[in-house]
């Protein structure tokens, strides 16, 4: 797999590109369905993307949610900030890329 941020990478099976979000979380018991209190690692896909503009801009979407969630985003100019700053880095990746 191709490493995008530290979470998020993807790969490619030929005929599209699987945007795959990996880390540690909680883990959770089974049959109880409560926190174990053990952190375990995961790899789940995000989804099956035709083009990588498409993958990147899932992926911008989700880093900029998990900023909101941990309070690194508080207001719309830092959003904003935030989301250009994501799609110029992206934009600068793609262009790199000569097919």
């Amino acid at each position: 797999m191709v490493k995008i941020t530290e979470k998020f990478y993807f790969d490619n099976d030929g005929t599209q590109y699987i945007l795959v979000q990996q880390g540690t979380r909680q883990g959770i018991d089974r049959k109880t369905k409560k926190p174990t209190g053990e952190l375990v690692n995961y790899t789940e896909i995000v989804g099956y993307y035709s083009s990588i503009g498409a993958m990147l801009e899932k992926c911008s979407r989700l880093l900029l949610a998990d900023k909101i969630k941990s309070g690194d985003i508080t207001t719309i100019s830092e959003y904003i900030s935030e989301m250009k700053r994501l799609k110029n880095e992206f934009a600068d990746l793609i262009s790199s890329i000569s097919i």
